[in-house]
């Protein structure tokens, strides 16, 4: 009904713009159609993008009225965005969203933020704040043959500000709900040929209402520099450095109390960019470096796990004894190297390939059962071409070859094929066999709680020795058209997914103390079949629309039906509004439905209103903009898990840049 009904309106809009054809002509709608390279790495219209592809630009960013940046994806067809803790959060894609969920490849500037101790990426220390993103690229299913084994259900692509288009100097205040604090500063300039920006930024909360066992409060800081040097027209070299501190408090209680989650990071990264007559070559450069401690102590060994303390004499010949942990303790660092050539072969054949190699380095007595340092070495070749053939037709081939000492070599193509039958309307279709290599950790975690000396008491989590691919083959047929000069987009898209071979957690016996230990293996597979939508309409410069539907159609497979996991109805709606061109009221209303949290709580369906009202202030050359944000207008709710209660919250948001 949901198809026939978008389908309905693309007709009677269709009739709308034949009509007004004589007063457009198509390079004035082509020339209002974006250019993304996140979907293939060639810089391309969406019109010829070979998947679905969402821009989060800037105008959407500051009316979504968001404090965290891990909830824009909100705005995203069948994303979701969740809070595990106050302080931590996960986003996924089309899937099972776990803790600590690594199926989608998150990017800042081009370089990748998974961290290998997680298998996730730590929001809290991306560095960077809300109003320092330009615009962020999202493609809405697997991409793996772009950008490989991470992107294994979609990718995501943040794009700060240049330095060369940022303000002066910026503050940014914000002070509400949860007795947060958020502050961050900024300056930029320019030496000869040499951009350049400081960012720094602290932030802190309480999380979630204490309800006595749930304390999860947040306080993180971070300094950034980027800088863009062009010493001559056909050369670029951007620059980006950073470090970053957060303190996660976890909701666990020990007999000190809350035990908290230190995570320090650095990150440096390189990119070069030179011209070249038909294309241009990049070379991207980076290391990254992050230290978490979560020292934890667990109790007596009696209480914690219900023995006397004459059996456990009897059992392991030992006195009871207070137990300590490092729950995610130790250091993750990587360094990476990768170099592409895109160029053009005549009028007709866009090409672009590369090749690139990562070492990640894992030390975690607690995670590895041991203090020896994992290494993973990755090496990749990837390419991808763009031909059109006909003047409506073009057809897309991208692979990525894969190799690593987890599980060798893997390959990851796709073809599609796009039909511009007007000059602003196109069908797709893609096929695309994605793949991904399992973390350093899921391959080698053996986790336990010991006794001082080293001796297993509980055996917690265990692998199998036999890690292989997960594998996912996903079909799309899509149509995109833009409408009234562009004014309106209309993005649909229908999919099919068969998921195999997943690393998950399957319970087992064994001979510890309480008889079971959870063993990563791979074996979870799942089909998902359904479909997103996107409508974003600007009609003036008084009014924004977007609106975002995806459903899900799933079908859990043996070993473990995991179809309640996944949301059948994703909704969000954004609307803004300037009567006066210095105000704007904006709104955001979201509707997930029931579904039960990979180890979160089963949820009922969940209507989420958010209202925002912007005044903007001008103070001699100061720009500036007061913010008032209600989030959560309606009842309280459950997010993830049943004791993350989101009541309502008010927060206000100050912020001036100098012209």
């Amino acid at each position: 009904m949901v198809l026939g009904r978008l389908l309905a309106l693309i007709v009677v809009l269709f009739s709308q713009q034949m009509s007004a054809e004589e007063y457009v002509t198509e390079i004035d709608l082509l020339d209002d159609i974006p250019l993304v390279n996140a979907g293939t790495r060639l810089e391309q219209r969406l019109t010829e993008v070979p998947a679905s592809v969402t821009i989060i630009d800037r105008d959407m960013i500051a009316a979504s009225g968001v404090t965290e940046i891990a909830h824009l994806f909100r705005l995203v067809p069948g994303f979701l965005s969740y809070s595990i803790f106050g302080g931590q959060f996960g986003v996924s894609a089309r899937g099972i969203s776990p803790e600590f969920p690594g199926h989608l490849e998150i990017m800042l500037n081009g370089r990748t933020v998974y961290q290998p101790a997680l298998e996730a990426m730590e929001w809290t220390t991306l560095g960077i704040d809300i109003g320092d993103i330009d615009h962020i690229e999202v493609v809405r299913g697997s991409n793996a043959p772009a950008y490989g084994s991470n992107a294994f259900s979609g990718a995501i692509n943040i794009v700060t500000i240049s330095p060369v288009m940022a303000p002066r100097a910026s503050v940014r205040a914000m002070k509400g709900s949860l007795d947060t604090h958020d502050v961050s500063v900024a300056y930029s300039d320019q030496l000869q040929d040499f951009s350049y920006a400081v960012n720094f930024g602290a932030r802190s909360n309480n999380g979630f209402p204490d309800i006595g066992q749930r304390r999860d409060a947040l306080s993180a800081k971070y300094l950034r520099l980027s800088g863009v040097y062009t010493p001559a027209l056909d050369e670029e070299i951007s620059i980006f450095l950073g470090v970053s501190q957060s303190d996660i408090e976890r909701a666990r209680r020990d007999v000190r109390g809350f035990h908290v989650r230190e995570v320090t990071s650095n990150y440096q990264q390189l990119i070069w960019k030179h011209l070249l007559d038909s294309g241009d070559v990049t070379l991207n450069m980076q290391h990254s470096y992050s230290r978490i401690n979560d020292d934890t102590v667990l109790g007596l060994l009696s209480t914690s796990y219900g023995i006397s303390v004459a059996n456990i004499f009897t059992q392991y010949g030992k006195a009871d004894e207070v137990l300590t942990s490092d729950i995610r303790g130790g250091f993750t660092e990587r360094y990476e190297v990768e170099g592409e050539h895109a160029f053009t072969v005549g009028e007709n054949l866009d090409v672009m390939w590369g090749a690139g190699v990562r070492l990640d380095r894992l030390e975690s007595q607690f995670l590895l059962g041991d203090d020896d340092v994992i290494d993973e070495h990755k090496y990749r070749v990837f390419g991808n071409l763009d031909w059109r053939f006909q003047p409506q037709w073009n057809a897309n081939l991208g692979v990525m070859v894969e190799n690593n000492n987890l599980v060798g070599t893997f390959v990851s193509p796709r073809v599609g094929i796009n039909y511009q039958f007007l000059p602003a309307h196109m069908l797709r279709a893609s096929m695309t066999s994605g793949k991904r290599t399992p973390s350093i950790l899921g391959v080698n975690q053996s986790q336990s709680v010991t006794f001082a000396d080293g001796t297993v008491i509980d055996q917690v989590i265990s692998n199998d020795g036999r890690a292989k691919v997960e594998r996912i083959e996903a079909f799309e047929l899509g149509y995109l058209g833009y409408f009234f000069d562009a004014d309106l987009s209309v993005d649909i898209k229908l999919f099919e997914e068969r998921v195999r071979d997943v690393r998950y957690f399957p319970l087992q016996a064994a001979s510890d103390i309480n008889g079971f230990v959870f063993v990563r293996k791979n074996g979870l597979r799942w089909n998902n079949r359904g479909l997103e939508a996107q409508i974003k309409y600007r009609p003036s410069g008084q009014w924004l629309f977007s609106g975002q539907y995806a459903y899900s159609d799933v079908e859990g497979l043996e070993p473990e039906d995991i179809s309640n996991q996944i949301p059948q109805h994703n909704v969000s709606f954004l609307a803004a509004y300037r009567p006066f061109p210095d105000w704007e009221l904006s709104g955001v209303l979201y509707h997930t439905s029931e579904m039960a949290w990979p180890r979160g709580s089963a949820v009922d369906a969940v209507t989420r209103l958010d209202l925002r009202l912007a005044k903007k202030i001008r103070i001699d050359d100061w720009q500036g903009q007061l913010e008032v944000l209600l989030h959560n207008v309606g009842d309280d709710y459950s997010d993830y898990n049943d004791k993350n209660r989101f009541e309502r919250r008010l927060f206000m948001r100050l912020k001036f840049d100098l012209d």
